[in-house]
């Protein structure tokens, strides 16, 4: 059986080189090339030597770039790779706990004994704002502000023709507290002392038609409006 293999290669070998006698030289380098690893060219040099100095090249250009640096927030516990601080082990998807339950194994409890409870809160739907691991925004959270509170909440600004500051420069934690208050509509302070973080008290209160009045939002919107000085 040996012999017989043998006898194949040796044929096949011979009507090779007969088939290349009668080539031209410049057939015989491409047919060689297309077969064996390493064939000169008429400079001498190989393909293996081309390909070497192709990847020194480009290891050369790309030392010239500068690498990605992504500006992603990692979640404390995901960096360290405490898998199991939040999952049953590290080779497992299920929580120990289930909702704000395992957030609060770490952070405070920012609904005790508030009085007004933020619906994705109290629902444990903390990832539909947050992400659980890293984010390419500040708090880990899914999207840019207002951009995540509109999500649920109706834009309040499309087609008005004033939008009030913190609102068009997305600073809703300015006012609101994104959990938990013990104010209406979430308010980090109550009205008009939440106003008088920005506006000047006395300014306001020393007008007349001001005067005895507290309840800013009679008048005012809070967000938007087609009306100067955001009124009503």
């Amino acid at each position: 059986m040996t012999s017989r293999k043998t006898g194949r290669v040796f044929w096949v070998l011979f009507i090779f080189i007969f088939f290349l006698s009668g080539c031209s030289q410049a057939t015989k380098d491409k047919l060689l090339k297309t077969f064996i690893d390493g064939v000169p060219d008429k400079n001498g040099s190989t393909r293996v030597a081309a390909g070497a100095k192709q990847e020194k090249k480009a290891k050369e250009m790309d030392a010239k770039i500068e690498p990605l640096k992504p500006s992603l927030i990692y979640h404390q516990p995901f960096l360290e790779q405490m898998c199991d601080s939040c999952h049953d082990s590290k080779f497992s998807q299920k929580l120990i706990l289930k909702g704000k339950e395992l957030c609060f194994t770490c952070h405070d409890d920012f609904t005790k004994d508030k009085k007004v409870i933020h619906y994705p809160v109290s629902e444990d739907l903390c990832l539909e704002c947050h992400e659980p691991h890293q984010s390419e925004n500040k708090f880990l959270l899914k999207k840019t502000i207002p951009a995540i509170c509109f999500t649920c909440h109706d834009d309040f600004t499309k087609d008005k023709k004033v939008v009030h500051y913190p609102v068009a420069e997305g600073l809703c934690l300015e006012c609101h507290d994104p959990h938990s208050s013990d104010n209406p509509r979430m308010l980090k302070k109550t009205v008009p002392e939440i106003c008088f973080t920005c506006h000047d008290e006395k300014e306001i209160k020393g007008q007349p038609q001001h005067e005895g009045q507290n309840m800013c939002f009679e008048c005012h919107e809070v967000h938007s409006s087609n009306e100067e000085k955001l009124l009503k």
